[in-house]
């Protein structure tokens, strides 16, 4: 039984029975060194993890008994991107492997990780000595994706403007050779000081808060990096920061129910103001120090309360099991209308916390809260169908508490639209297989397009969202490779520079999307003052003037190991081409960033059916 067995696997296989055995490769090797760069010297306690990135010649047993045998990974995976710098990652089907929130760099190395795991791709791992150097013995031939990273250590900086959690590279290993591999690492730096009370006291447990310079839609936002409290005398130590800029803040304790000493306090920005439009940034050097002391300061305005009923009128909610009651009270949110440095929806306000206390009949209550122009919005989360029931109204604070308002909340509206094609082979698209985001504008919270995530058309093209709170929104469309959005129609107005608005006035007006096939190709070359290649060069196609209000006409491409670059499905106009060595995302679309840099770019008339190219001077040190 087994000798039949056996030779069923051979024919199935194509090894013709009785023939000669076969020779497996002879194995390779990977030697290497980590090196601080600036320095030269060595880095120990560095973890080297080696993946197959191809299928390796034969299946030889790497270290610790590990098969070196790489499953193959999905054929297709999908990266969509958000303006506002959030997205989701779907695998060939369109079934989402993970959302990839706001302040993750989304990179090859992420999308990488995430496919191994679905993919069961097994790993060997080395760690450094003290001498920096590792290896790897006894590998089948083939490729292999080299990842390093240490803890308060980071790879290069990268194009976009931010170094690298880790350093990953491609090594080949050949049949009875070795592979050398050296690496370079930048060290973190610390960031330290003593946080004091307005009495000039050591502020036990104070909050000490970082951000980073960042764009959101083109605004220059703190995009924060994280918090930590002061110790028992006041002091604050905190290690492993990236080289760079950074906005630092301390402030109280969150407000609650029960009024604090520190409800009064101001939240205070480096150099010492209390004004987040006035916040400078410190520069934390490569494996340096800089110390930061802030002393807290009593608000010199009043705060004040807002008060009223938003009734969730969400339908079968449950009774608390203990008192029977069931509650329908909402989540409060203050949108501001006057924004500042560190208001980036939706990790917004840590400028202005409140305290929130809700009842189970919808009374609310707002507390300390500073006085500004906002836009009130109550939530309540629809679970089941993945939405967010909302009602909102604009509240002016000023010298006196709000009270008696009533906020109505609505299921929202139904959205329809469908998606049209043009241009050679439209017959052959398959909309069911493109998604579509929602991105919120103004003032809605973002939470409401969080909750409705990708959505699909049907093999007609059309699509439709139930229950869509009403406001103004951009929608981010997923098109066929080499495709671009010619237009968004609503009603006969293009709507897909500006956005729409949805509300019950119009929501029988169905969205029309334009896709055209046909996008253009510009592709060119980059190279630096010196008339080298620029290889890992960020490439920006900025739209005309009157058109830049919407991010998805800003064109990006890295360029490979030649200064060379492609950009597909560029739809026809006028464009800028411009080439740093690193840019924060989203810059290029600031115009006071923009106009510094303007003179240095390239015009580039994009025509249909024409090819265009350019050469480009490598913008550098930014």
């Amino acid at each position: 039984m087994l000798k039949a067995l056996l030779a069923t696997m051979l024919l199935v296989f194509g090894i013709p029975q009785g023939a000669p055995p076969i020779t497996p490769a002879a194995p390779g090797n990977i030697e290497g060194r980590v090196i601080r760069t600036s320095t030269s010297d060595p880095v120990s306690g560095v973890q080297i993890v080696l993946i197959p990135s191809t299928p390796p010649a034969n299946s030889q047993p790497g270290p610790a008994g590990q098969s070196a045998q790489a499953p193959q990974l999905p054929t297709e995976i999908r990266l969509v991107r958000n303006p506002d710098g959030t997205g989701v990652i779907q695998n060939g089907n369109g079934a989402v492997i993970a959302q990839i929130p706001q302040g993750v760099t989304i990179n090859n190395q992420l999308i990488e990780d995430l496919v191994n795991r679905a993919s069961g791709i097994q790993q060997i791992t080395a760690v450094t000595d003290s001498d920096g150097k590792f290896a790897f013995r006894s590998l089948a031939p083939g490729k292999y994706s080299l990842r390093a990273q240490r803890q308060g250590y980071f790879g290069p900086m990268t194009p976009q403007g931010t170094y690298a959690p880790n350093i990953t590279q491609t090594v080949t290993v050949e049949s009875d050779k070795t592979a050398r591999v050296d690496l370079g690492m930048v060290q973190g730096g610390v960031l330290r000081g003593l946080l004091k009370d307005p009495d000039g006291q050591p502020a036990a447990n104070y909050a000490v808060v970082t951000a980073r310079p960042g764009y959101v839609n083109g605004r220059l936002v703190g995009l924060l990096t994280g918090a930590m409290n002061a110790d028992d005398r006041g002091e604050y130590r905190w290690p492993n920061f990236a080289p760079g800029e950074y906005y630092v803040g301390a402030g109280p304790r969150a407000p609650g129910p029960i009024a604090n000493v520190q409800d009064s306090w101001a939240r205070v920005f480096f150099p010492g103001v209390i004004d987040p439009n006035l916040a400078r940034t410190i520069t934390i050097p490569e494996g340096g120090e800089v110390t930061v002391n802030l002393s807290a300061q009593v608000k010199p305005w009043g705060s004040y309360k807002i008060s009223g009923i938003a009734y969730n009128p969400l339908p079968n909610l449950p009774a608390d099991q203990a008192t029977g009651v069931v509650n329908h009270a909402t989540s409060l949110v203050l949108m501001p209308l006057d924004l500042t440095l560190l208001d980036n929806p939706p990790v917004t306000l840590w400028t202005n916390l409140v305290a929130s206390n809700t009842k189970p009949n919808g009374e609310f209550l707002l507390t300390n809260v500073d006085p500004g122009r906002y836009e009130l919005y109550a939530m309540a989360q629809d679970v089941q169908n993945r939405r967010v029931w909302t009602g909102h109204m604009h509240v002016e604070v000023r010298d006196k508490d709000l009270t008696g308002l009533t906020i109505a909340v609505s299921p929202g509206v139904t959205l329809q639209g469908e998606m049209i094609f043009s241009g050679p082979g439209a017959a052959t698209v398959h909309p069911e297989t493109l998604r579509i985001q929602l991105q919120t504008l103004s003032t809605l919270p973002p939470q409401v397009a969080m909750a409705v995530g990708t959505i699909p058309a049907d093999e007609m093209g059309k699509f439709q969202i139930a229950n869509l709170s009403e406001g103004q929104y951009r929608m981010n469309v997923q098109t066929p490779p080499g495709a671009y959005v010619e237009s968004i129609q609503q009603g006969g107005t293009d709507v897909y520079d500006d956005g729409f608005n949805i509300d019950m006035q119009n929501a029988q007006v169905p969205i029309r999307i334009e896709i055209n096939l046909a996008g253009e190709t510009v592709e060119g070359n980059v190279q630096t003052a010196q008339k080298k290649d620029a290889a890992n060069a960020m490439v920006v196609l900025v739209p005309p003037l009157n058109r830049r209000n919407n991010p998805a006409l800003f064109k990006t491409a890295v360029t490979d190991d030649k200064g060379h670059f492609t950009i597909r499905g560029v739809a026809p106009g006028l464009y800028t081409a411009l080439a740093w060595e690193s840019v924060l995302p989203g810059a290029y679309q600031n115009a006071e960033f923009l106009s510094k840099y303007q003179s240095r770019g390239r015009t580039i008339n994009v025509q249909a059916g024409i090819r265009s190219e350019t050469q480009l001077e490598l913008i550098q040190g930014n």
